[in-house]
């Protein structure tokens, strides 16, 4: 068995690092974040990366589509309404079914990973210098 060279993967694998994404100001609920995509099908299935600080929120908000979100460094506080607030550490995941409000809190610095069949967000807006 050979070792693959990490920079030519073999055919059929897409391979990302953090530290080579190209990373943009996204609007995620209302909350300025810094996003990079890693992976967009013809499906409509899309990944992306994003990085929040300690005590970065995103208010309330819902999903018309699923979104699954994996905790890879950080922790985050998950509050859906009606329920008991939960913490994703990372190595953990979460899963939001459509429709249903909730906020999502940064309780340390976190790197998450959404995969989600919605569209992507919008850049942030830049003001006029």
């Amino acid at each position: 068995m050979t070792t693959q060279d990490e920079n030519n993967p073999p055919p059929g694998i897409i391979w990302r690092r953090t530290a080579d994404l190209a990373w943009n100001d996204l609007n995620i609920a209302g909350t300025p974040l810094a996003g990079a995509p890693v992976y967009a099908s013809d499906l409509g299935v899309r990944s992306s990366f994003y990085r929040m600080a300690a005590g970065d929120m995103l208010k309330k908000h819902r999903h018309m589509k699923w979104v699954q979100v994996m905790v890879v460094e950080g922790a985050m506080e998950v509050t859906q309404d009606g329920e008991e607030p939960f913490v994703a550490r990372a190595g953990e995941l979460y899963f939001v079914q459509p429709r249903h409000p909730h906020t999502e809190k940064a309780i340390e610095p976190s790197l998450i990973l959404i995969t989600t069949a919605e569209p992507p967000p919008p850049a942030v807006k830049k003001r006029p210098s």
